[in-house]
């Protein structure tokens, strides 16, 4: 048998190695990638259907313009008592990008049917929960227990609040430092380091991004203000 002879019964061998690479290699990974693709796609589409009803009447609240929140307080208490560990669920799920819903899911926990103030003070006492959901719960017990709330557990809260320059929502942490004082929840020691965290946050940072110009401007005149 010649070399030429040799060549000519190997020649098929090429095209059949690249069939089976395809058929093992090519066909399955594309297979999968479309595959995956469709299955990201009805997630978005119809996640809400795998979410309770509480985490579907408060994402409305982010998708929808102008979104009624009497309304989905209305919806979100006639969901009743048993509906507690699920907004409990979504206050902790929500991004931490929105911190003001966030906030308002707090305060309907604390609220009627639920009052469940236990929920949201071991979220403040938990040191893995993000400070974002630390702050809304804290927010939520100064808001509902007024003179009753532990000084304790929720200062440390807002002293840090005050001191992130960047939290989007650092005159709400001025606020409810506003009502604790007005209640007179705070002893010396608290004066003097809540007093200590608003001259820190009146002065003008070493950089800030021009974004944000606007908004520690504001933040600087409200800290301010409470000084005075």
């Amino acid at each position: 048998m010649t070399k030429s002879d040799t060549a000519a019964a190997g020649a098929p061998a090429a095209p059949a190695e690249k069939a089976g690479f395809i058929r093992e290699w090519v066909v399955p990974v594309v297979l999968g990638l479309a595959i995956g693709g469709t299955l990201v796609l009805a997630w978005q589409k119809g996640s809400h259907v795998f979410r309770s009803d509480a985490w579907n009447i408060v994402n409305g609240l982010r998708n929808e313009e102008g979104a009624d929140r009497e309304k989905a307080t209305a919806d979100l208490r006639a969901l009743g008592a048993s509906a507690r560990a699920d907004i409990v669920e979504v206050l902790r799920d929500l991004p931490p990008e929105d911190p003001d819903l966030k906030a308002w899911v707090a305060e309907q926990l604390a609220d009627e049917p639920w009052f469940d103030t236990t929920s949201l003070k071991e979220i403040v006492g938990d040191p893995s929960a993000s400070k974002e959901d630390r702050r809304a719960a804290a927010g939520a017990l100064i808001s509902v227990q007024e003179k009753e709330v532990d000084a304790g557990l929720v200062l440390p809260v807002i002293e840090e609040w005050l001191g992130d320059v960047s939290a989007p929502d650092r005159i709400a942490a001025v606020s409810h430092l506003d009502r604790m004082w007005f209640n007179g929840m705070l002893n010396s020691a608290w004066e003097q380091r809540m007093t200590k965290a608003l001259r820190k946050m009146a002065e003008r940072p070493a950089t800030a991004a021009p974004e944000d110009a606007e908004r520690i401007e504001n933040d600087r005149g409200t800290a301010l203000l409470a000084l005075s």
